[in-house]
């Protein structure tokens, strides 16, 4: 019987999956049995194209979609409002002195900004996307601008990190113009 390892096969070492399917495959009984058991599928179960969803797969994505922007949503207002009440609304409260407040700020005016500049180089074409016509009709168009803002996406996050930021910004000239600044780091370190 398969699953024991003793017989020709366990002294040639052969695993025991190949025992059990070479004892099974010779007995006719366990097969006609299982096919008894669990018959086969008929002819259109293999040559009828069906998808069954559980609902209507415009529904569900339609609710999916909304349900992850609104998430994002209240997730961008619920950190936005708190970065803006504490460097803001409660300056008197926070033990933090006028330079490194302004550092703050600013930072915080820089995320903003870098943050929303790839946003609207996508925002611009998805509207120009989601605008489809009321026929319903593909439009090579649209998908190729839409693939070439999605595309372009890693990129315009890139440059506007090199953009936003000072010390990306000037290492930047300094390699397009050709001119060597001197020490970046210590230029870094003298600006914070």
């Amino acid at each position: 019987m398969a699953g024991f390892t003793m017989g020709l096969l366990a002294e040639w070492e052969a695993p025991v999956v190949l025992q059990f399917y070479i004892a099974f495959s010779f007995n006719f009984d366990y097969k006609n049995y299982n096919l008894q058991t669990l018959p086969c599928p008929t002819i259109e179960f293999f040559t009828e194209p069906i998808l069954v969803l559980a609902t209507e797969a415009d529904n569900y994505m339609t609710t999916s979609c909304i349900l992850i922007y609104l998430c994002l949503t209240l997730q961008i207002i619920f950190f936005t409002s708190c970065c803006i009440y504490y460097l803001f609304i409660s300056k008197t409260i926070s033990r933090v002195s006028q330079s490194t407040r302004r550092l703050q700020i600013r930072s915080f005016y820089l995320l903003v900004l870098q943050t929303f500049l790839p946003i609207l180089l996508v925002t611009v074409p998805m509207m120009i996307f989601l605008n489809k016509s009321k026929d319903g009709e593909y439009d090579q168009v649209k998908n190729n601008v839409m693939f070439i803002a999605i595309s372009v996406q890693n990129g315009s996050i890139s440059l506007s990190i090199l953009l936003v930021h000072k010390p990306y910004r000037s290492f930047l000239k300094s390699g397009i113009c050709g001119k060597k600044e001197g020490n970046v780091a210590s230029e870094i370190s003298t600006r914070m």
